[in-house]
């Protein structure tokens, strides 16, 4: 068979559709993907957003080579791997594009380091894509290792905005990016590390994963519930919510860092002089979530994360609807999707 099911977005609605599966070039893989976690920011942005043209979803994917292609060197036939996708940003697949392309039974990954080292120049999308196509360990338990992405992705933040030890980091978030915020400051030694929300549930969450101190903003302002003290070297906006930055500059030290990390749907930036210190930075980054890949196997290996406390269930792929319906009612945290085929 030469067709393959995916979770389809178009016209603001999501189904599973009957679609090709994507043929690899000569320095790629085809991959039977077996996993794939949602991404509450992410997926729902492409969601909410589609329109005319097809994209296929998700992108928090792991899965196993089954067809090197050719000139593949870097990866082999039954290797583990993350990200495998059906369809590369700014390519397109029987007319459909990439809603980063990971909800689908087949996807591929490039071994961009074969490519290179023979002095090939790929796609722009592919190439930028395929650094974050890498090899997990064998033993590693699929489900768990969707888990990664996000682990990664906010390791690579946390440590650019200079979460360390003894740095106090207040993080506005109590979903899953939230969590993972928390998580990793604590592994890097930061306190207090303090997560800010408003979903009960999510902040038990984020305190069993290692926050110091949570606290329920609809029911005590973020600067009283910190006593009027300034405890964050390193503020963290995990929602993407610029009108959280008076709450956040409140309690942020001389000399902090305010940083923003989640999609933002407003773009203006509005925030009073007075409630910060005299000294303090805005920075945006772009963290590299391939940068931290072995260093997160290894914490994985030590124990220090556990990856099966970070997502509530498994679906099949045909109820990815349902499970982004349990997203959107804060019935789930996060949800891995068993691929079919």
């Amino acid at each position: 068979m030469n067709s393959m099911k995916a979770v389809v977005v178009q016209n603001k609605s999501l189904r599973i559709a009957e679609v090709p599966r994507p043929v690899p070039g000569p320095y790629q893989c085809l991959v039977k993907t077996l996993f794939a976690a949602t991404c509450n920011a992410t997926d729902r942005m492409f969601l909410d957003t589609s329109a005319e043209a097809p994209r296929i979803l998700g992108h928090e994917s792991v899965g196993r080579v089954v067809e090197p292609g050719a000139r593949v060197r870097n990866f082999r036939a039954g290797d583990l791997v993350l990200r495998p996708t059906a369809v590369y940003p700014g390519e397109t697949l029987a007319g459909m594009t990439a809603g980063l392309g990971g909800f689908s039974e087949y996807g591929l990954v490039t071994d961009i380091a074969a490519a290179e080292a023979d002095g090939v120049a790929l796609p722009g999308g592919v190439a930028g894509y395929s650094r974050f196509q890498q090899k997990l360990p064998p033993e590693l338990d699929p489900k768990d290792a969707t888990m990664l992405i996000t682990l990664k992705e906010t390791l690579s933040w946390a440590r650019r905005a200079g979460a360390a030890s003894g740095k106090g980091v207040l993080i506005f978030g109590d979903g899953p990016v939230g969590q993972c915020f928390a998580k990793v400051c604590k592994l890097l030694g930061a306190s207090p590390v303090i997560v800010v929300g408003h979903w009960p549930q999510r902040l038990e969450r984020a305190t069993a994963l290692g926050a110091d101190r949570v606290i329920n903003r609809k029911a005590t302002p973020v600067s009283e519930a910190c006593a009027r003290q300034r405890l964050a070297d390193v503020v963290i906006d995990a929602v993407g919510d610029y009108t959280l930055m008076d709450e956040g500059l409140s309690v942020l030290r001389e000399r902090g860092t305010y940083t923003v990390y989640g999609l933002t749907k407003k773009k203006d930036v509005a925030f009073s002089m007075t409630r910060g210190p005299r000294e303090w930075d805005l920075r945006f980054f772009k963290m590299d979530e391939a940068e931290t890949h072995e260093e997160v196997l290894a914490r994985v290996r030590n124990g220090e994360l556990e990856l099966k406390t970070l997502y509530d269930c498994v679906l099949p792929m045909e109820k990815a609807g349902e499970a982004m319906e349990r997203l959107a009612r804060r019935e789930a945290n996060k949800v891995v999707l068993e691929m079919g085929g």
